[in-house]
């Protein structure tokens, strides 16, 4: 039978994260993230709400595996969790600067560059399916 850890342990998978990467936005360690998948910690109703918020994950999944791994969020709230996850990321400063002066100066656009900005990712993503076929 699954238990709480094997789901926990799933849920990083699906994120691609390290147990230290996982566990450092909710200020746990890689260790300890390691004994809660293998049962050896108890998983606190702390912890459950920092996962909720942090990953958006659906806690009837964690503790019972009976619902969908994340919870759904409506369009605003899905940017407000990307553009917070976006703020406290830590792995790369630059890219991280990178990515937010390109979220500000898209944000300033008017209707015709949006127009523009769509179709040059329409052609990026044309060129990208391209190489990959």
């Amino acid at each position: 039978m699954e238990k709480i850890g094997d789901r926990l342990l799933k849920l990083r998978k699906e994120l691609n994260l390290s147990m230290a990467k996982f566990g450092e936005p909710i200020d746990l360690s890689g260790a300890s993230i390691n004994q809660m998948e293998k049962g050896q910690r108890d998983i606190t109703k702390r912890t459950l709400k920092s996962l909720e918020r942090v990953y958006n994950v659906n806690l009837e999944y964690l503790q019972t595996g009976e619902e969908e791994m994340f919870n759904d969020l409506d369009t605003d709230a899905e940017l407000a969790h990307l553009l917070a996850k976006l703020i406290k990321d830590k792995e790369d400063p630059n890219l991280r600067e990178f990515k937010k002066a390109l979220i500000t100066e898209m944000l300033k656009l008017d209707d015709l560059g949006w127009r523009k900005l769509e179709r040059m990712a329409l052609s990026i993503s044309e060129k990208i399916k391209k190489e990959t076929d």
